[in-house]
């Protein structure tokens, strides 16, 4: 959920040679596909693409992180704030989690449905999991269509992200959510190196058919960008530097509003 920027992030980081791979997740299918289960290792531009896309769903960024670390290799890890803040906790008993991570990317998170808010959603539109050839839950935009599915037969079902996610999704709610997820006391990410946050006033995107003309930029992909550490600092101006960001200021002020 970063329009493109903690992509954009991991190739420079494997690119420029501060690290050999990246732990991440993959957009899936479906949350019940098998094949984007778990951890992803990705060593090469092409590999980081195909593990793009939002996932607003439970996963586990770090059940290969034993796999990586005996890799002996540096490595970045892009997960959640909460993935985060378990890895820095490890880290204080194995010193090799300190030693090859070279940096720590994650989101603003706003918590994430669980899997029966999939279940309403397809159930509302009349098509069954095993009719589904595409899931998104956002994307082909920013935010885009949210959610968004296609049935093998060519029906596609989607809804705007402003009223699926700020109105309970209307008539394909309620929205249900892990209670942790309501217990969090670190949804920005403040144990990360970098990190990268939506960036629409009041917190909320406008509508694809009704963006204003001072909001249209939004569409592309634009977000806000916290570097918390030294490390991270570095490496956004880098990604700069390279041509894989196009970066401007933002005050205090800005950052508030968008993130509330």
């Amino acid at each position: 959920a970063a329009a493109g920027g903690l992509t954009s992030l991991a190739i420079y980081l494997i690119e420029a040679g501060i690290v050999d791979f990246v732990v991440h997740v993959k957009a899936c299918d479906l949350y019940s596909a098998q094949s984007t289960q778990g951890t992803k290792l990705s060593f090469s531009r092409a590999e980081v693409f195909e593990g793009r896309g939002s996932r607003y769903g439970p996963v586990a960024p770090l059940k290969s992180l034993n796999a990586a670390l005996d890799r002996g290799q540096p490595f970045a890890l892009v997960a959640k704030p909460c993935d985060i803040n378990a890895f820095q906790n490890y880290a204080l008993i194995d010193e090799r989690a300190a030693e090859l991570c070279k940096c720590l990317l994650t989101i603003s998170c706003g918590t994430f449905a669980d899997n029966d808010c999939v279940d309403r959603f397809l159930a509302h539109h009349d098509i069954a999991h095993d009719e589904v050839q595409e899931w998104r839950w956002r994307g082909h935009g920013c935010p885009g269509p949210c959610p968004y599915a296609r049935a093998r037969d060519g029906r596609e079902a989607k809804g705007e992200y402003v009223d699926f996610w700020y109105r309970n999704g209307l008539e394909a709610g309620p929205l249900t959510y892990q209670w942790r997820c309501k217990m969090c006391s670190d949804f920005l990410g403040y144990q990360a190196d970098v990190v990268v946050m939506d960036a629409w006033p009041g917190a909320s995107p406008q509508r694809a058919g009704e963006a204003t003309a001072d909001r249209a930029h939004e569409q592309d992909g634009w977000v806000v960008i916290i570097s918390r550490t030294a490390r991270g600092q570095a490496i956004v101006a880098g990604a700069r530097d390279a041509g894989m960001l196009t970066l401007s200021p933002s005050e205090p002020a800005e950052v508030v509003s968008t993130q509330p």
